[in-house]
């Protein structure tokens, strides 16, 4: 029985996908790099701003240093920062609903695979700012997602065993890094079809048809 409940973030809780690629394309096309639709979903989803630019950068031939990337990395969050402020990110239809739920009666945390200058304003985009005592962030750890270090550090930060908490994700990277951490995973069809989350140990179409009774039989 789930003892935790730890949410990814993008995808999961925000609908905010479309406002990450718009962002992420517009700097890349600052240096002569770009990508189609599918590249990003199959790509760049879960794979953090940093991780992006070098992927594009060394498959399409640009040289990108250390100096150049942040460069980058800082456009793109002031692009998705101005997007989030213009109402281009909401809430995914019953995310905020089963958060409180899960918050009333269990210890909740999110643990995103996007910067804190991403996450925080996010949140409270969604009216969830103050619903989470643990945010974890790319900014939180060394190795990001598929490797389970961002969830395994949630879980310490909740003061709960891996084992006891369910994680909630909607990529296959996201899936990878809870199972690897050893936590049960529920994954949402938000981002990708089912065969895409097969990695989860349950998938549902949406978050709004999760419960907390359903999260703790999991």
């Amino acid at each position: 029985m789930a003892r935790a409940v730890i949410f990814d973030l993008d995808g999961t809780l925000a609908d905010s996908e479309v406002a990450h690629e718009r962002a992420l394309l517009t700097a890349a096309r600052t240096c002569g790099m770009s990508f189609t639709p599918d590249y990003f979903r199959e790509r760049c989803v879960g794979l953090g701003e940093a991780g992006c630019f070098r992927m594009l950068a060394a498959e399409q031939g640009v040289g990108l240093d250390d100096g150049l990337l942040g460069v980058l990395v800082a456009r793109k969050l002031a692009l998705f920062t101005e997007a989030v402020g213009a109402g281009g990110v909401v809430a995914h239809a019953g995310a905020v609903e089963l958060v409180r739920a899960a918050g009333a009666v269990m210890p909740v945390a999110v643990c995103s695979g996007s910067s804190r200058a991403s996450v925080e304003p996010m949140l409270r985009a969604i009216g969830l700012g103050e619903a989470f005592g643990v945010v974890v962030t790319s900014c939180d750890v060394v190795r990001h997602k598929p490797d389970p270090e961002g969830y395994l550090l949630a879980a310490g930060r909740l003061g709960v065993e891996p084992g006891a908490c369910c994680a909630i994700e909607d990529s296959p990277t996201g899936i990878a890094a809870a199972v690897s951490a050893g936590m049960r995973v529920v994954a949402v069809g938000h981002s990708f079809g089912p065969e895409r989350l097969a990695g989860a140990h349950e998938v549902v179409g949406s978050i709004a048809e999760l419960t907390v009774a359903r999260l703790r039989a999991v």
